[in-house]
């Protein structure tokens, strides 16, 4: 079950960075392509340079919240593991968490809710 819920994670913040910001905020300027101009790169430097300080910052601010909502994400499953998954799920899962010495509630805070937040912010 927490491979499952690990998975499902990874996945759904790798679709939500997937998301090209400086793509979509381009084509809304009616600015064409961002990977046909300047440097190629559909970055926010790109967009600075080649359609100003606006695009460059919306860019930049679009970026940085989709790592915002990935992470967010994950802490929302976090809670939801928390509150709806029950100790025998935890208890029959691969993880045993008897190997690590300590019951189910301490090793879900501990150990599951962190793995999940860096999960979502690798992916």
């Amino acid at each position: 079950m927490i491979w499952i819920i690990a998975l499902i994670t990874a996945v759904l913040a790798y679709l939500i960075g997937s998301v090209n910001s400086s793509i979509i905020i381009s084509r809304i300027m009616g600015a064409g392509d961002i990977r046909s101009e300047g440097s190629g790169n559909a970055g926010a430097t790109n967009m600075l340079r080649t359609h100003g300080k606006k695009a460059g910052a919306l860019t930049l601010v679009f970026d940085v919240l989709k790592g915002i909502i990935a992470i967010l994400l994950a802490w929302l499953i976090t809670y939801a593991v928390n509150k709806f998954i029950t100790p025998q799920d935890f208890q029959n899962s691969m993880i045993a968490p008897s190997l690590f010495g300590q019951s189910v509630s301490v090793f879900s805070a501990k150990y599951v809710a962190p793995a999940l937040v860096y999960i979502a912010a690798l992916f």
